[in-house]
């Protein structure tokens, strides 16, 4: 069984160059441009791991456990003003 990775990233041909090495790896990949994005990918099945590459920050991985709550916090930190934004709706 393929592990699941959720991959944030704000630039989209990043997960698209990443997605085929990760499933080669035995990854079940779900990509996420926004706060929002991944909010609906962790609703529809939480993952064992989290990628999140933001072009100014860096990356951050996190792996289990952790709450939905507190990941998408965690992401919306990592999306600053962006994140916020998306919180808010």
């Amino acid at each position: 069984m393929a592990r699941r990775l959720l991959v944030v990233d704000d630039e989209p041909h990043i997960g698209l160059l990443l997605r085929p090495r990760l499933e080669a790896a035995g990854f079940d990949v779900t990509l996420a441009r926004t706060l929002a994005d991944a909010r609906a990918a962790l609703a529809a099945a939480l993952p064992e791991r989290v990628l999140a590459e933001l072009q100014r920050l860096g990356a951050s991985v996190l792996t289990k456990p952790f709450s939905p709550s507190k990941l998408t916090a965690h992401l919306a930190e990592l999306l600053g003003d962006a994140g916020a934004a998306e919180t808010a709706s």
